[in-house]
């Protein structure tokens, strides 16, 4: 997906693929991350998340995924999220505690 979209965008260029891979971006010392992911994703492949998410901790940088059933890209109609909102928004916050020194 991500070859078949850029050309459009960037040309076909190695620097400009480069550049818009977050990948590139994977240094020790960056700030930690949170990611969430649905299952049902069909634009952003689940496996992209799983995949920066093991390059990102074998740098060393703290990162933490929650994968969400009954999601896509984003809602899907007819479907309930699992975990829902309340819970995502308790993890988001979790994190930012843990990892922003905030109360």
């Amino acid at each position: 997906l991500f070859v078949d979209v850029l050309p459009l965008y960037l040309g076909k260029t190695d620097r400009l693929y480069r550049e818009a891979r977050p990948s590139s971006y994977v240094r020790a010392g960056a700030p930690p991350f949170f990611m969430t992911h649905g299952f049902e994703d069909q634009r952003v492949p689940y496996s992209q998340m799983t995949h920066f998410a093991e390059l990102l901790a074998r740098a060393g940088i703290p990162v933490q995924t929650l994968s969400i059933h009954n999601f896509g890209h984003g809602l899907l109609p007819g479907r309930v999220p699992d975990p829902g909102f309340e819970i995502v928004d308790s993890k988001i916050c979790e994190f930012f505690k843990e990892h922003l020194d905030v109360a």
